[in-house]
């Protein structure tokens, strides 16, 4: 099998500030045709930000999409050309008031792969210095901090906003830009410390940590204890 599909003709639906919307005939492998519906994204970043006591950054804010309440990780999209890194340092900024100097690339995420082109760039790091939070003027969010343990016990804090919202017609969401890169953060030597031992060294992980890279010299692995 080739696994491929063939773009015969398509017509755009819709330009948006963010967004755009576009219908495409395709021709699958096996001659058939088929319709697309394809949102068109500039990508986003999004980080897991720990402090020096171990805790991890979240933003809560109104998400109008859902209706709801939404804890999340900082996050945000990339500007035309602007380049994954800086924009999360950006993001890092404007939505926490943090700086960091120690990076670490956790790879990249597909959202919605089957009818968005959106790419999340992950990344985690230790904050170095606290400011002032720089907004745009459409954005209004709180920053909340949990123990990381209990970030990666939870799986983004799902089990808090299920108690805190147990018997309501509308629950609140707990949602995670990043929700790959809470489970992946264990696996980091530099977080290991912060973790209780069961999520220590999970042999399976230990080829993907070697692949990991930090985004500037100044990171430093820990050595394995």
């Amino acid at each position: 099998m080739k696994l491929t599909e063939k773009r015969l003709s398509g017509e755009e639906l819709y330009q948006g500030k963010i967004i755009r919307v576009q219908l495409d005939k395709v021709e699958l492998e096996n001659g058939s045709e088929a319709m697309r519906e394809v949102v068109r994204h500039p990508g986003g970043v999004s980080a897991a930000i720990l402090t020096d006591k171990d805790e991890m950054l979240f933003v809560r804010q109104f998400r109008y999409p859902y209706a709801q309440v939404v804890l999340e990780c900082p996050a945000g999209k990339l500007e035309p050309g602007e380049d994954p890194f800086e924009a999360m340092k950006r993001e890092q900024k404007e939505e926490t008031g943090t700086t960091s100097s120690r990076y670490l690339d956790l790879g990249r995420l597909y959202p919605t792969p089957g009818y968005c082109d959106e790419i999340l760039h992950l990344y985690a790091c230790r904050i170095d210095s606290y400011g002032e939070k720089d907004l745009d003027e459409d954005e209004f969010l709180e920053v909340e901090k949990i123990p990381l343990a209990q970030a990666v016990e939870d799986g983004g804090t799902q089990r808090d906003f299920r108690r805190e919202n147990a018997g309501s017609d509308s629950p609140r969401r707990a949602a995670c830009g990043t929700g790959q890169a809470l489970s992946a953060i264990p696996l980091f030597p530099s977080f290991r410390e912060a973790l209780p031992p069961s999520h220590r060294y999970h042999p399976a992980a230990e080829a993907w940590i070697a692949r990991r890279k930090p985004c500037d010299p100044c990171f430093r692995r820990k050595s394995r204890r």
